[in-house]
């Protein structure tokens, strides 16, 4: 808002159009003449992004910690452009990010697990380390619940996939959920009572 005052100069009086500032954006505000010129209290301030994240993202206007690998280092040597993170790792990147290991989905850390190393039913924190043999590439890390709370993550087989679709023997429950890597399909799942 531009504040309006009266001024007494010499012999006369004269109305002043004052800049003010905005003290979100910083940025200073001027009577165009005929109109104010309207503020917008939610502009962007590259001057907020400081501590975790230093950096400016102006396309989502968001403060970010980081916009190129060269801002990142350590064990933490990626950004992840997803959310623009320094990270050891990206979710389902793990093949060219770890040198043919998995990127653990929760730390988005390299593990010591390779690419296509667990069966069905192993504990897993990555679709990319679940397929052996038969099963390479109809397995995914997807989440199992008891009484709707996640008791852990497991290879399981997506139900429709495969040389042999559909669930078989003791992986005879059907369930529609979403994979640590983001894919939703119908997963088979082992009986309650036996579990993996």
């Amino acid at each position: 808002m531009v504040f309006r005052g009266i001024i007494a100069v010499g012999f006369g009086i004269f109305l002043c159009a004052c800049p003010e500032t905005n003290t979100l954006s910083g940025a200073v505000v001027l009577d165009a003449g005929a109109e104010d010129v309207a503020v917008d209290d939610g502009v962007f301030d590259c001057d907020s992004c400081i501590g975790d994240a230093p950096f400016c993202d102006w396309q989502s206007q968001r403060c970010v910690g980081c916009l190129m690998n060269a801002h990142c280092g350590g064990d933490t040597p990626i950004c992840d452009p997803v959310d623009y993170s320094c990270v050891g790792c990206r979710v389902n990147m793990g093949f060219e990010d770890c040198d043919g290991h998995s990127c653990n989905v929760f730390t988005r850390q390299c593990t010591d697990t390779k690419n296509g190393s667990l069966s069905e039913c192993r504990p897993c924190v990555s679709d990319e380390e679940c397929g052996y043999g038969d099963y390479s590439s109809v397995l995914r890390c997807v989440p199992m619940e008891e009484q709707g709370v996640v008791t852990g993550h497991y290879c399981l087989r997506d139900e429709v996939l495969g040389p042999n679709s559909g669930c078989r023997y003791t992986y005879s429950t059907h369930r529609y959920t979403t994979s640590l890597g983001g894919v939703t399909a119908t997963y088979c799942f082992p009986d309650p009572a036996d579990g993996c």
